[in-house]
């Protein structure tokens, strides 16, 4: 069993620049299903990095590969930088016989499309950054459900 991530891991302590009190911190955790996978995959014994992570992070999905028959046999993935752009030569294979993803919305594509087009900044970790106090994103804008108060 493999995890991927694609962001870089994160450590072991809050940043306090990145994650500034009272947002929730991205922490380096393992859980119960981090260590049942380890187990299952390795037995007792820990990895090549000597941690017995079972998730590759910094890593990007290319292509899946097949037996011809409709089977998946293979993953093919690249490394990526903390913008999520593939570092050239990273290209490897991962044998694999079943795919399972659980993707969520990892924040806008940092130069394309609206975002750039409205000059909306983005935070270390790719969120939008917004005003504290008024919620805005930039001029006119403002995150779904808030008000946006005064002239536009």
């Amino acid at each position: 069993m493999t995890q991927l991530d694609i962001y870089v891991r994160p450590g072991d302590e809050r940043d306090e620049e990145a994650d500034p009190w009272p947002t929730y911190p991205k922490l380096y955790r393992s859980s119960a299903a981090h260590e049942e996978a380890r187990e299952l995959r390795m037995g007792a014994a820990a990895d090549a990095d000597g941690d017995g992570d079972v998730r590759v992070f910094a890593a990007s999905t290319l292509r899946f590969s097949g037996d011809g028959e409709g089977r998946v046999r293979a993953l093919h993935l690249v490394e990526v930088d903390a913008g999520r752009r593939a570092v050239a030569g990273t290209e490897r294979m991962v044998p694999t016989d079943l795919v399972l993803l659980a993707l969520g919305f990892s924040g806008p594509d940092p130069g394309d499309g609206l975002v750039a087009q409205l000059g909306v900044e983005l935070e270390e970790r790719g969120t939008v950054a917004r005003d504290g106090g008024s919620g805005r994103m930039c001029e006119g804008c403002s995150p779904r459900g808030m008000p946006l108060g005064g002239s536009r």
